[in-house]
Protein backbone atom coordinates (compact mmCIF):
# COMPACT_ATOMS: atom_id res chain seq x y z
CA UNK A 1 0.00 0.00 0.00
CA UNK A 2 1.26 3.47 -0.86
CA UNK A 3 2.04 6.05 1.79
CA UNK A 4 0.09 9.30 1.69
CA UNK A 5 3.12 11.05 0.15
CA UNK A 6 3.52 8.39 -2.52
CA UNK A 7 -0.20 8.50 -3.30
CA UNK A 8 -0.11 12.27 -3.74
CA UNK A 9 2.91 11.92 -6.04
CA UNK A 10 1.12 9.26 -8.12
CA UNK A 11 -2.07 11.34 -8.31
CA UNK A 12 -0.13 14.45 -9.28
CA UNK A 13 1.64 12.60 -12.10
CA UNK A 14 -1.55 11.15 -13.54
CA UNK A 15 -3.60 14.33 -13.21
CA UNK A 16 -0.90 16.40 -14.93
CA UNK A 17 -0.84 13.83 -17.72
CA UNK A 18 -4.62 14.12 -18.12
CA UNK A 19 -5.30 17.82 -17.45
CA UNK A 20 -1.96 19.48 -18.15
CA UNK A 21 -1.20 20.77 -14.68
CA UNK A 22 -2.19 20.64 -11.02
CA UNK A 23 -1.16 22.49 -7.91
CA UNK A 24 -0.28 21.01 -4.51
CA UNK A 25 -0.98 22.68 -1.17
CA UNK A 26 -0.52 21.27 2.32
CA UNK A 27 -3.94 19.63 2.32
CA UNK A 28 -5.24 19.71 -1.28
CA UNK A 29 -4.59 18.91 -4.92
CA UNK A 30 -5.97 21.70 -7.13
CA UNK A 31 -6.73 21.15 -10.81
CA UNK A 32 -7.22 24.38 -12.76
CA UNK A 33 -9.42 23.96 -15.82
CA UNK A 34 -10.76 26.56 -18.23
CA UNK A 35 -14.16 26.39 -16.53
CA UNK A 36 -13.21 26.17 -12.83
CA UNK A 37 -10.70 25.22 -10.16
CA UNK A 38 -11.32 21.77 -8.64
CA UNK A 39 -10.07 21.03 -5.14
CA UNK A 40 -9.31 17.44 -4.05
CA UNK A 41 -8.72 17.11 -0.27
CA UNK A 42 -5.66 14.91 0.23
CA UNK A 43 -6.94 13.35 3.44
CA UNK A 44 -10.21 12.34 1.78
CA UNK A 45 -8.35 10.94 -1.24
CA UNK A 46 -6.13 8.87 1.03
CA UNK A 47 -9.11 7.49 2.96
CA UNK A 48 -10.76 6.48 -0.33
CA UNK A 49 -7.52 4.85 -1.44
CA UNK A 50 -7.18 2.83 1.79
CA UNK A 51 -10.71 1.55 1.26
CA UNK A 52 -9.92 0.11 -2.16
CA UNK A 53 -6.14 -0.27 -2.09
CA UNK A 54 -5.99 0.55 -5.80
CA UNK A 55 -4.75 4.04 -6.68
CA UNK A 56 -5.41 3.53 -10.42
CA UNK A 57 -9.15 3.17 -9.70
CA UNK A 58 -8.96 6.30 -7.58
CA UNK A 59 -7.30 8.26 -10.40
CA UNK A 60 -9.88 6.98 -12.89
CA UNK A 61 -12.66 8.07 -10.56
CA UNK A 62 -11.20 11.57 -10.18
CA UNK A 63 -10.69 11.94 -13.95
CA UNK A 64 -14.28 10.88 -14.68
CA UNK A 65 -15.67 13.26 -12.05
CA UNK A 66 -13.58 16.22 -13.25
CA UNK A 67 -14.47 15.56 -16.90
CA UNK A 68 -18.18 15.41 -16.02
CA UNK A 69 -17.89 18.73 -14.17
CA UNK A 70 -16.10 20.31 -17.12
CA UNK A 71 -18.81 19.17 -19.51
CA UNK A 72 -21.55 20.36 -17.17
CA UNK A 73 -20.17 23.87 -16.93
CA UNK A 74 -19.12 24.34 -20.53
CA UNK A 75 -20.73 27.41 -22.05
CA UNK A 76 -23.10 26.38 -24.82
CA UNK A 77 -22.69 28.61 -27.88
CA UNK A 78 -25.75 30.00 -29.65
CA UNK A 79 -24.42 30.42 -33.20
CA UNK A 80 -27.18 32.94 -33.97
CA UNK A 81 -25.65 35.32 -31.41
CA UNK A 82 -21.91 35.12 -32.09
CA UNK A 83 -19.80 37.88 -33.63
CA UNK A 84 -16.14 38.59 -34.37
CA UNK A 85 -14.64 41.20 -32.06
CA UNK A 86 -11.54 43.33 -32.68
CA UNK A 87 -9.12 43.96 -29.80
CA UNK A 88 -5.50 45.04 -29.47
CA UNK A 89 -3.03 42.15 -29.57
CA UNK A 90 -1.95 42.98 -26.01
CA UNK A 91 -5.49 42.69 -24.68
CA UNK A 92 -5.49 40.49 -21.53
CA UNK A 93 -2.34 38.69 -22.67
CA UNK A 94 -0.85 38.84 -19.17
CA UNK A 95 -3.91 37.16 -17.65
CA UNK A 96 -3.54 33.90 -19.61
CA UNK A 97 -7.27 33.72 -20.29
CA UNK A 98 -7.83 31.11 -23.05
CA UNK A 99 -9.76 33.30 -25.47
CA UNK A 100 -10.45 32.00 -28.94
CA UNK A 101 -8.26 34.52 -30.76
CA UNK A 102 -6.11 34.96 -33.85
CA UNK A 103 -3.94 37.70 -35.30
CA UNK A 104 -5.99 40.01 -37.51
CA UNK A 105 -3.29 42.36 -38.80
CA UNK A 106 -0.35 44.34 -37.43
CA UNK A 107 -1.10 44.90 -33.71
CA UNK A 108 -4.76 43.86 -33.70
CA UNK A 109 -6.32 40.49 -32.87
CA UNK A 110 -9.68 38.97 -33.69
CA UNK A 111 -11.63 37.41 -30.84
CA UNK A 112 -15.18 36.09 -30.76
CA UNK A 113 -18.07 37.04 -28.51
CA UNK A 114 -21.53 35.78 -27.69
CA UNK A 115 -24.27 38.39 -27.46
CA UNK A 116 -26.03 37.99 -24.10
CA UNK A 117 -28.55 40.82 -24.69
CA UNK A 118 -27.07 43.26 -22.17
CA UNK A 119 -23.44 42.33 -22.62
CA UNK A 120 -20.92 40.38 -24.65
CA UNK A 121 -19.15 37.29 -23.36
CA UNK A 122 -15.80 36.38 -24.89
CA UNK A 123 -15.74 32.83 -26.20
CA UNK A 124 -13.15 30.60 -24.54
CA UNK A 125 -11.33 27.58 -25.87
CA UNK A 126 -13.05 25.39 -23.26
CA UNK A 127 -16.56 26.33 -24.40
CA UNK A 128 -18.68 23.93 -26.41
CA UNK A 129 -18.42 24.86 -30.11
CA UNK A 130 -17.12 23.90 -33.53
CA UNK A 131 -14.38 26.37 -34.52
CA UNK A 132 -15.17 26.31 -38.25
CA UNK A 133 -18.89 26.87 -37.64
CA UNK A 134 -18.12 29.57 -35.05
CA UNK A 135 -16.03 31.62 -37.48
CA UNK A 136 -18.44 31.18 -40.38
CA UNK A 137 -21.54 32.07 -38.39
CA UNK A 138 -19.87 34.99 -36.61
CA UNK A 139 -19.08 36.73 -39.90
CA UNK A 140 -22.47 35.79 -41.36
CA UNK A 141 -24.14 37.44 -38.37
CA UNK A 142 -21.97 40.53 -38.79
CA UNK A 143 -22.88 40.77 -42.47
CA UNK A 144 -26.57 40.53 -41.61
CA UNK A 145 -26.37 43.36 -39.04
CA UNK A 146 -27.62 46.64 -40.49
CA UNK A 147 -25.59 49.83 -40.32
CA UNK A 148 -24.23 52.54 -42.58
CA UNK A 149 -21.43 55.09 -42.65
CA UNK A 150 -22.15 58.82 -42.46
CA UNK A 151 -19.95 61.91 -42.49
CA UNK A 152 -19.01 63.16 -39.03
CA UNK A 153 -19.06 66.66 -40.55
CA UNK A 154 -20.29 67.78 -43.96
CA UNK A 155 -17.03 69.67 -44.50
CA UNK A 156 -14.86 66.56 -44.40
CA UNK A 157 -14.65 63.17 -46.10
CA UNK A 158 -14.44 61.48 -42.71
CA UNK A 159 -17.03 58.87 -41.82
CA UNK A 160 -18.27 56.96 -38.83
CA UNK A 161 -21.13 54.53 -38.26
CA UNK A 162 -24.66 55.87 -38.19
CA UNK A 163 -25.75 53.46 -35.45
CA UNK A 164 -23.48 53.30 -32.42
CA UNK A 165 -22.66 49.79 -31.26
CA UNK A 166 -20.00 47.97 -29.27
CA UNK A 167 -19.28 46.08 -32.49
CA UNK A 168 -18.33 49.31 -34.29
CA UNK A 169 -14.66 48.45 -34.78
CA UNK A 170 -15.58 45.03 -36.14
CA UNK A 171 -18.02 46.50 -38.67
CA UNK A 172 -14.98 47.44 -40.73
CA UNK A 173 -15.08 43.83 -41.97
CA UNK A 174 -18.80 43.79 -42.76
CA UNK A 175 -19.39 43.24 -46.49
CA UNK A 176 -22.08 45.93 -46.45
CA UNK A 177 -19.81 48.50 -44.79
CA UNK A 178 -16.92 47.61 -47.10
CA UNK A 179 -19.21 48.24 -50.08
CA UNK A 180 -20.18 51.65 -48.70
CA UNK A 181 -16.54 52.54 -48.03
CA UNK A 182 -15.59 51.78 -51.63
CA UNK A 183 -18.53 53.87 -52.86
CA UNK A 184 -18.01 56.98 -50.71
CA UNK A 185 -14.30 56.91 -49.85
CA UNK A 186 -12.59 54.63 -52.37
CA UNK A 187 -10.48 51.48 -52.31
CA UNK A 188 -7.56 53.26 -50.62
CA UNK A 189 -8.45 54.83 -47.29
CA UNK A 190 -7.27 55.39 -43.74
CA UNK A 191 -9.12 54.26 -40.64
CA UNK A 192 -8.94 54.13 -36.87
CA UNK A 193 -10.50 51.90 -34.22
CA UNK A 194 -9.80 53.78 -30.97
CA UNK A 195 -12.38 51.76 -29.04
CA UNK A 196 -14.98 49.05 -29.42
CA UNK A 197 -17.72 51.58 -30.14
CA UNK A 198 -15.82 53.81 -32.57
CA UNK A 199 -14.86 53.29 -36.20
CA UNK A 200 -13.42 56.19 -38.20
CA UNK A 201 -12.85 56.06 -41.97
CA UNK A 202 -11.41 58.81 -44.18
CA UNK A 203 -9.78 59.60 -47.47
CA UNK A 204 -6.02 59.12 -47.31
CA UNK A 205 -5.01 62.77 -46.91
CA UNK A 206 -2.46 64.29 -44.47
CA UNK A 207 -5.03 66.66 -42.91
CA UNK A 208 -7.40 63.78 -42.26
CA UNK A 209 -4.67 61.78 -40.51
CA UNK A 210 -4.24 64.68 -38.10
CA UNK A 211 -7.99 64.96 -37.54
CA UNK A 212 -8.29 61.23 -36.87
CA UNK A 213 -5.49 61.48 -34.31
CA UNK A 214 -7.37 64.31 -32.56
CA UNK A 215 -10.64 62.36 -32.55
CA UNK A 216 -8.85 59.30 -31.17
CA UNK A 217 -7.60 61.35 -28.23
CA UNK A 218 -11.13 62.60 -27.51
CA UNK A 219 -12.88 59.22 -27.75
CA UNK A 220 -14.68 58.74 -24.41
CA UNK A 221 -15.18 54.95 -24.60
CA UNK A 222 -13.03 53.28 -21.88
CA UNK A 223 -12.90 50.03 -23.89
CA UNK A 224 -9.81 51.11 -25.82
CA UNK A 225 -8.42 49.24 -28.81
CA UNK A 226 -5.76 51.27 -30.62
CA UNK A 227 -4.44 54.82 -30.84
CA UNK A 228 -2.92 54.19 -34.27
CA UNK A 229 -4.16 55.26 -37.69
CA UNK A 230 -4.10 52.53 -40.34
CA UNK A 231 -4.15 52.51 -44.13
CA UNK A 232 -6.18 50.06 -46.23
CA UNK A 233 -4.56 50.03 -49.65
CA UNK A 234 -6.32 49.42 -52.96
CA UNK A 235 -4.65 45.99 -53.08
CA UNK A 236 -6.26 45.06 -49.75
CA UNK A 237 -3.07 45.34 -47.71
CA UNK A 238 -3.30 47.00 -44.29
CA UNK A 239 -0.40 49.08 -42.97
CA UNK A 240 0.26 51.86 -40.49
CA UNK A 241 -0.62 55.29 -41.85
CA UNK A 242 1.23 56.96 -38.98
CA UNK A 243 3.81 55.75 -36.49
CA UNK A 244 2.25 52.87 -34.53
CA UNK A 245 1.12 53.62 -31.00
CA UNK A 246 1.02 50.90 -28.38
CA UNK A 247 -2.57 50.74 -27.24
CA UNK A 248 -3.90 50.62 -23.72
CA UNK A 249 -5.29 47.18 -22.88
Amino acid sequence: MLSKLDLVSALEKELIKRFGSCQLTNDSIIIKTEQMDINIPISKAYEDYKGSGDHTKLVKSFVETITEMQDKYKFEIDYNEVFPFVKHSSFMKDNNIPFVRERLFLDLDLLYVSNLSNSFRFILKGDSFDLHILKERAFNNLNLALNKITRIDESFDIYSLNIQTDLAATFLFSKNIQKQIRKFVGKNFIFAVPSSSTLLIAKDLPDYKRILKDVIELDPDPNKISSSVYRWTSSGRIEYATNPVRSIK
